[in-house]
């Protein structure tokens, strides 16, 4: 027992008062100043690791990084009402604020020890370890993104034109009045305001994030060597399809590309030079272009988009060396049974791997068609957060009819039948729904392909490495709806019901003809978001071409959807090529 006279020590202060220590200590700065604490002494040890409740690991967390069980931005009486029913099973696995904070500092670690130099050689560990710690740190990265604080939309001002006079309707003018290209930057004074530890009841504790700027913090200098050289190397790692790929390495490529097609391509810091940025550029390019003009990638069995079977069945891949012929030949001998074997939302996830290359593609052509500067409202990473797409406010911004036919403003009885509730009542299939994707507002879709000759030529030498090689980019706008709603096609997702979407988008006469557009917006297996838009012909309604694709990000995200086009007829030798959809409006 200590002596009445003996002087105070650590060890006599409250628990409260250090484990308060250890909190502020986090918010200073100093996340890994908990665990050289705990290795002082049994005692501290045991207040740290032992305790039978987590508010400790709890308040460290929420220092550092948002809260997860953060409503996800949703404000209709159904969203809310499916969030207390996730909120309550969600009880049942208590979140693991100990092991998720330990987690991502080691990520944080793991990645800046990779890229700033001040690693050291250490003895070789096999691939599998290797490929095992990579994965983790890419997971816990994803799940900074995916738990980031919602953010309210990003206000955009639509205005009349300088005649002002009232657009004929059909026409590109009335659908899509003076709204920008690209979207502003969510929020942009707000940058400039970005605090350590902002309190969630002020307004700006509300609007920052705490998980964006940890997770630009530790990307800042790029990502490691052997990550970047997956998709920056002379070829691609286990082979252009991946059919060479381990099941460790093929779980890595996964979330690597689900990385990059949030982030782009970020090059590792230069040490020889052809690990320059350019050089790394360049290269990260030409493989992307590799996959994603890959005319060979079309499937029944990824259901014509950028997805994969979660059962690990896949399509039959082919090898860069086969011929184009020699594939037609090997789809002929297919029996009718394989053709009609159609995969169902729950059985695809997004291929992570197609999609990060079209990201590369598209923002690459983008970037030399109007520059860097127009994209840093595109490419912000607080466009990722749940909300961030914009709301038109402006004078174009008034309740039109198909914002006053939303089921907030539709009668009782027909709330969440969308814009045709008339038509919606006749359909057996129709349920109550609301818009939780955002679909509806104004548009703006990148499109690019090769010439079709080229394209067959480049797909004849899977090279891509004609230094003359150049897509064609295009930008148009669309005007989406929210039609009508349909059960949701995964039972684990029953809270986001499919959205039937229809809509216009300009045509290819220069005389300005809209085509039509329909589709649907719901979820995959593994709760990403999938659309699916069908273009029909100019001045037709046969359908012409076919958009799949997935929602970056948290759904409403101002970054967008990227995906894959092509023939609606899904006919052999059909073209191929990315696209990036975003909402201005």
């Amino acid at each position: 027992m200590r002596s009445p006279t003996a002087p105070p020590t650590i060890l006599t202060l409250p628990a409260e008062i250090t484990e308060l220590v250890l909190i502020f200590t986090a918010a200073g700065g100093f996340p890994t100043a908990i665990s050289a604490f705990s290795q002082t002494c049994r005692v501290f040890r045991s207040l740290v690791y032992t305790t039978t409740d987590h508010h400790l690991w709890r308040e460290v967390f929420l220092t550092t990084f948002d809260d997860p069980r953060h409503p996800g931005g949703q404000t209709s009486a159904e969203a809310l009402a499916a969030k207390d029913v996730q909120e309550k099973a969600d009880a049942d696995k208590p979140f693991d604020w100990g092991t998720e904070f330990r987690c991502r500092v080691w990520t944080a670690n793991y990645i800046r020890a990779s890229t700033d130099g001040t690693s050291h050689p250490s003895a070789p560990t096999a691939r599998s370890a290797a490929c095992a710690r990579d994965t983790l740190a890419l997971d816990s990265l994803l799940s900074v993104v995916h738990s980031a604080r919602p953010c309210p939309p990003t206000i955009v001002f639509s205005f009349l034109s300088p005649a002002h006079t009232t657009p004929r309707p059909g026409s590109d003018a009335a659908s899509n009045p003076t709204y920008p290209i690209f979207p502003p930057q969510p929020h942009t004074l707000l940058s400039a305001l970005r605090r350590p530890t902002p309190s969630a009841s002020t307004p700006i504790g509300y609007l920052c994030s705490l998980n964006i700027p940890w997770f630009e913090a530790v990307l800042a200098r790029g990502l490691p060597p052997a990550l970047t050289a997956l998709i920056a190397g002379p070829s691609w790692d286990g082979g252009l399809a991946g059919h060479l790929r381990t099941p460790h390495d093929a779980r890595r490529m996964h979330a690597f590309g689900q990385l990059v097609a949030y982030t782009g391509f970020l090059p590792s810091p230069a040490s020889a030079p052809d690990m320059s940025a350019a050089a790394q550029h360049a290269r990260a390019r030409r493989l992307a272009r590799m996959r994603v003009y890959n005319m060979r990638y079309l499937a029944r069995a990824r259901h014509w988009g950028p997805f994969v079977r979660v059962d690990g069945g896949a399509p039959a891949l082919y090898s860069e060396d086969e011929d184009v012929a020699e594939a037609e030949d090997k789809e002929d001998t297919a029996g009718p049974a394989e053709e009609d074997a159609l995969p169902t939302c729950a059985q695809l996830r997004p291929d992570w791997a197609y999609l990060g290359a079209a990201r590369i593609v598209v923002e690459a052509n983008l970037r030399e068609a109007v520059g860097a500067q127009e994209l840093s409202g595109l490419v912000w990473l607080d466009g990722l957060r749940r909300g961030s797409a914009p709301c038109d406010t402006g004078a174009g911004g008034a309740p039109r009819e198909d914002a006053v036919r939303s089921w907030r403003a539709a009668p009782d009885g027909d709330r969440g039948k969308g814009r045709e509730i008339d038509h919606a009542r006749d359909r057996a299939d129709a349920v109550d729904g609301w818009d939780w994707a955002g679909v509806t507002g104004v548009w703006r879709r990148c499109v690019c392909w090769l010439d079709y000759r080229e394209l067959v030529l480049q797909n004849l030498s899977s090279q891509f490495n004609d230094p003359r090689l150049q897509e064609a980019v295009r930008i148009v706008p669309m005007r989406l709806r929210a039609a009508w709603y349909s059960q949701s096609p995964v039972p684990a997702f029953a809270e986001r019901p499919t959205i039937h979407v229809e809509g216009e988008t300009s045509g290819s006469a220069a005389g300005g003809n809209t085509r039509t557009l329909r589709g649907t917006v719901n979820v995959v297996s593994d709760g990403s978001v999938r659309w699916t838009l069908y273009t029909a012909v100019d001045g037709g309604e046969t359908d012409e071409w076919a958009s799949e694709g997935v929602q970056m990000g948290n759904a409403t995200s101002a970054m967008g959807v990227l995906g894959i086009w092509t023939s609606a007829q899904h006919e052999r030798m059909d073209p191929i090529g990315p696209f990036w959809a975003w909402k201005v409006g």
